[in-house]
């Protein structure tokens, strides 16, 4: 769940902390690529992490960086499509109905998956935590197909800042308010 939050903070601080309006745009069409790729790598722990740092307030906010003009339509309608699986309402239907008709191996978005285990284990979330343990072992926890010290490094401390305020400020002082 940590990772999950620290990936979520490294979103909204990389988009925040870019001064250029063209490399922040950049820098949002990639992130939403990023999670559409980890969603057809069956990494929804991931998916939902960049998905939820770009739909805090401090980034959803930024009008002219998700502006059509500069963000492409196909890719705010991507961004769209992959919202869908983070909705919440009914119990979170569609991440369980799109997680279902995944085929193994497969990450669940953790925090969901730790939620269902403070009620009685129930036959989905023993699916859940046996899918998680498979794609750990498979990993044996390195990164796969890395070689470089530098990216693991990076993969391994994100930089990160973890207060909202200095977010919202960051935010604030990219796009005024109108």
């Amino acid at each position: 769940m940590q990772r999950c939050n620290e990936v979520q903070q490294w979103v909204m601080s990389e988009v925040l902390m870019c001064v250029s309006l063209n490399k922040r745009v950049q820098l949002l069409k990639k992130f939403i690529k990023i999670a559409a790729h980890c969603k057809a790598q069956r990494n929804l722990n991931s998916a939902f992490a960049i998905i939820m740092g770009l739909n805090t307030a401090a980034v959803s906010r930024l009008n002219q960086t998700w502006e059509v003009r500069k963000c492409p339509g196909k890719f705010k309608k991507l961004f769209s499509e992959l919202e869908l699986i983070t909705d919440p309402s009914l119990n979170h239907k569609a991440y369980r109905e799109a997680f279902k008709r995944m085929k193994p191996p497969k990450i669940p978005f953790m925090p969901l998956l730790l939620k269902g285990f403070l009620k009685p284990l129930t036959h989905m979330s023993v699916k859940h935590l046996l899918c998680f343990v498979f794609f750990v072992r498979l990993l044996g926890n390195e990164v796969i197909g890395v070689d470089s010290p530098e990216v693991r490094a990076s993969v391994h401390c994100l930089h990160i800042i973890d207060n909202q305020q200095t977010l919202f400020k960051l935010s604030h002082k990219l796009e005024p308010r109108a």
